[in-house]
């Protein structure tokens, strides 16, 4: 008979695992099994590989088995997926976001392929329904499930890249929310650039969201990651009463300048500037970007020196570190006033976060609640060996740098797998928080929990 791969679900999400199992293989023989993602010219664009020794069953069983050797190590069904690394590792993007995707698996007997299989993995069920919104000067994606009615929202933004998390909503939805991916810069339609953004954008946008037919009004919760983790604790304790729950991911606590102009505000509320923020280390120099500063603190010693290449990326957290020592005497007065959020909080950070310190930011979030006496559940998970990028489970987790901006690169911190194990554990926390806050509240609980990635 010939080998067979069998897939469990043969479609899934990106959000959901898969069970792998190659049958009809000869017994005690050693293969290798390989994952590729191809692009768009159907060109292999990113790799996984694993060598298996076979039992005398000929099976192997990807969540019974581990690999001899290879790009993963230990018992892991969805270890080809997360152990994925683009071909050219010189290429300035990794993102597999905004792609529906085949993964082509094969498997490798003396270097003939004696079984291949194909399978999907999407953003969203078939039956979610995404509209894009151009409304009021309000631009996003919103996504549901057809026929769906009064269902909880979540409004979700991104972070310093701006755009609109499409992505990220079909993924939400498939998990029977009704959710806005709101765009506030980097769109069409929008500002170029995160600085002067105002927050009666968001608030018309959360007024616009609750009178769809498919929305519960009463519970719409807010998600951000990064500078969107910012935004979304600044709107939740600017506008308590509209929001029933909060989740930031890698969070500052305090409020910092624009992107790329870092002495530039973000935020304007009622046509005047959210201040005291933290700008660059030239406070006078409005043009001054984000990279340039960085080139700046490191040519001169402020922190280590970095030339922010491929070869040689900038490790950023120092930069912040250097920043909020520098603004020391003003970091109460910087910081969020998160003691007038009235709804469940969920920070989720990784301790070895090169982007920005994020888990002390964590930290002294629930110091300030803890200080103001607030009475809000709320919850901060800090991930080991994790870093930055704590979004979605089960995609490449890349240890490369990092593009950002004007050819520069910066490492996000943690470890392939670290990052991996951080994601998987970090979306089944949020989705099981979205679905208890969103039901019902609950009695004030206040937990730190340091996981082990």
């Amino acid at each position: 008979m010939k080998a067979k791969i069998t897939v469990t679900p043969e479609k899934s999400l990106f959000v959901e695992p898969v069970c792998i199992i190659i049958s009809n293989l000869p017994t005690n023989t050693t293969v290798k099994i390989k994952a590729i993602l191809k692009d768009e010219n159907e060109e292999p664009w990113f790799l996984s590989e694993a060598i298996f020794k076979t039992a005398n069953d000929g099976v192997i069983d990807l969540s019974r088995q581990a690999p001899i050797s290879g790009s993963y190590s230990g018992i892991d069904s969805m270890g080809l997926f997360y152990s994925m690394l683009p071909v050219d590792k010189t290429e300035k993007f990794y993102s597999v976001n905004g792609i529906e995707t085949l993964v082509f698996l094969c498997v490798e007997l003396e270097k003939k392929i004696i079984a291949q299989k194909t399978i999907e993995r999407c953003f969203s069920f078939s039956n979610i329904e995404t509209r894009e919104i151009r409304e009021d000067g309000m631009v996003g994606v919103f996504c549901y499930s057809k026929n769906s009615h009064k269902i909880p929202g979540i409004i979700t933004v991104s972070g310093s890249g701006g755009g609109i998390s499409t992505e990220m909503a079909q993924m939400l939805a498939s998990q029977g929310y009704a959710v806005l991916a709101l765009g506030y810069f980097g769109a069409g339609g929008l500002p170029e650039r995160l600085e002067n953004i105002h927050l009666e954008y968001f608030q018309n946008a959360i007024k616009w969201f609750k009178s769809q037919k498919q929305v519960d009004e009463n519970k719409i919760a807010l998600r951000g990651a990064s500078y969107g983790g910012e935004l979304v604790l600044l709107l939740a304790a600017t506008f308590p009463e509209e929001i029933s729950a909060v989740v930031a991911i890698s969070p500052p606590s305090m409020l910092f300048g624009g992107f790329p102009y870092s002495n530039k505000p973000k935020w304007i509320y009622k046509n005047s500037p959210i201040t005291p923020f933290i700008g660059g280390f030239s406070n006078n120099d409005i043009n001054l970007t984000e990279a340039e500063d960085l080139l700046k603190t490191t040519q001169n010693g402020t922190i280590a020196f970095h030339a922010g290449t491929f070869e040689d990326p900038y490790v950023v957290t120092p930069l912040f570190l250097k920043r909020i020592e520098k603004n020391k005497s003003l970091l109460d007065a910087l910081a969020i006033q998160v003691e007038k959020i009235q709804c469940p909080l969920l920070i989720i950070t990784g301790e070895d976060d090169q982007v920005h310190p994020a888990t002390m930011h964590g930290n002294l979030i629930m110091d300030r609640l803890e200080k103001y006496h607030s009475t809000i559940d709320r919850k901060h998970i800090h991930y080991s060996n994790a870093g930055h990028s704590l979004r979605t489970p089960y995609e490449p987790k890349i240890d490369l740098p990092w593009f950002v901006a004007d050819n520069v690169f910066c490492y996000s911190g943690g470890t392939i797998e670290g990052n991996y194990r951080a994601s998987v554990h970090a979306w089944k926390e949020m989705m099981s928080f979205f679905d208890r806050g969103q039901e019902c509240p609950r009695p004030r609980k206040c937990t730190m929990s340091a996981v082990t990635a």
